[in-house]
């Protein structure tokens, strides 16, 4: 294929999964699980493939029996800022130490209201619960503050949800009928429902919606939660991450299924795409092989790409994203907007302009292509070589994050004409923008600012 091809092939993939997950639904009953406005992907060029042991069966003050050092590796892979951007960067702030920072900062605020005080604070006890936790290295014992037994199971089911919807909402996109995911979308809706889910979300409507006056408040419950997460794990000192669903790297979960072949591929337009891919390095190779880029010698008529898909929430106990939708605060010392410009475009001068709260993960991937003898013998030779990627995928070559002097290898191979990578792997994160912030003390008139229930309400909390 020429570089052209490769640039809407590879583009095809990125629009096909955004889509997925942020397009209006031609069906009224399902809509998409997150708001167009203020979500960005940003594409691994390549993705990175999941060891499963490194991800699953990780310590929590839920499971106290799993691993510490998974524990760890979650909680640092997840740890970075990142921009707010179609290719995965990070300009290097960890999250904690910008998060930090603003609910340690001496605030100044609005005048409180008592009787939200009280709305917020029965809303607050209803999520959440405070929990006597022992440090897995020293046993020394000190008060977390978790998620209510109803509010995780509802975390749960509702990244199931997201899920379930964005799979009816890839096949639709695509001209299918959906029916068998539209019922999908249905058991987990009622499932969810089922365990007390309507209660959940009305005391998170609650929560979004007491958010004036009431911010002393709330970053009073924030330090709290913040300073008491922190946890020695082998030495380490770490603030937990999870993952939602735990075991996703071994195929738990909901997952869509997608399939673009060369018509796919010509729907969509030129420009964009060339756009895209310049942007994102693409245009100079759509093979990666190490750092060096390559293009492709395959034939873009009969190429096939399947493979299954799904969003993996990261939850973080010690977080409250509320805070930054709040008006009425500033933090000394930084101008409004400071922080974050709550923009989806231009956001690169903010610290903090993006919050990941989603890996996008594929498994069992299958190119079947006419490959060229070029790709043959380039994924031939990546067998015991550099990593090899494809577009967004990861075909070849180590696993991502396994502990240190491990060296396993993707199990891939090329069997006839198709090349099948059957593991899951992380292909890129989905990101909410941050809200305005900090706003300023006095009213005024924030730029497209999105509501804090668009998209991930069950995180905001």
């Amino acid at each position: 294929m020429d570089p052209q091809q490769s640039n809407r092939a590879a583009y095809t993939v990125n629009r096909g999964l955004f889509d997925a997950f942020t397009a209006p639904s031609d069906n009224p009953a399902v809509q998409p699980p997150r708001n167009l406005r203020n979500t960005i992907l940003s594409l691994c060029l390549p993705g990175w493939a999941a060891r499963p042991q490194d991800f699953t069966d990780a310590w929590s003050p839920d499971h106290r029996a799993g691993g510490t050092a998974t524990a760890r590796r979650i909680a640092s892979v997840v740890g970075d800022v990142p921009k707010a951007d179609t290719a995965y960067t990070s300009p290097g702030h960890r999250l904690e130490e910008v998060y930090g920072f603003v609910v340690d900062a001496e605030l100044q605020v609005g005048e409180a209201d008592h009787d939200q005080e009280a709305r917020y604070e029965r809303a607050y006890r209803a999520l959440h619960r405070a929990e006597e936790v022992a440090d897995p290295a020293s046993a020394d014992c000190r008060t977390h503050t978790v998620p209510t037994d109803a509010y995780r199971a509802y975390l749960r089911h509702a990244v199931d949800h997201d899920n379930a919807r964005a799979a009816h909402n890839h096949a639709r996109q695509h001209g299918e009928l959906a029916e068998e995911e539209f019922d999908l979308v249905r058991r987990v809706f009622l499932q969810m429902e089922r365990d007390g889910g309507r209660e959940i979300r009305q005391e998170l409507a609650t929560l979004a919606t007491t958010t004036r006056n009431v911010v002393a408040r709330a970053f009073a419950d924030a330090r709290e939660r913040f300073a008491s997460a922190e946890l020695d794990l082998d030495g380490v000192p770490t603030r937990l991450s999870e993952l939602i669903p735990a075991d996703w790297a071994v195929g738990g979960g909901v997952w869509g299924s997608a399939r673009y072949g060369a018509e796919a591929v010509g729907r969509v337009g030129q420009a964009e795409a060339d756009a895209w891919a310049w942007h994102t390095g693409i245009a100079d190779g759509i093979w990666s092989r190490g750092a060096e880029r390559v293009h492709s010698d395959t034939p873009i008529e009969g190429m096939e790409l399947t493979f299954e898909f799904t969003s993996v929430a990261v939850y973080r106990p010690w977080l409250q994203f509320l805070l930054l939708g709040m008006p009425g605060w500033e933090v000394p010392g930084m101008g409004p907007g400071e922080l974050s410009q709550g923009l989806r475009g231009d956001n690169s001068r903010s610290w903090w302009p993006l919050l990941t709260t989603a890996f996008l993960a594929v498994r069992d991937l299958r190119i079947r292509a006419d490959w060229g003898p070029a790709d043959r013998d380039l994924i031939a030779s990546a067998r015991e070589g550099a990593a090899l990627g494809w577009g967004p995928f990861q075909v070849a070559g180590e696993y991502a994050h396994q502990p240190q002097g491990v060296h396993d290898r993707v199990p891939s191979e090329l069997v006839g004409d198709e090349l099948v990578v059957p593991g899951a792997q992380v292909v890129g994160v989905l990101g909410q923008v941050v809200p305005f912030s900090p706003p300023g003390l006095t009213e005024v008139l924030i730029p497209r600012q999105e509501s804090l229930l668009a998209g991930n309400a069950y995180l905001i909390s």
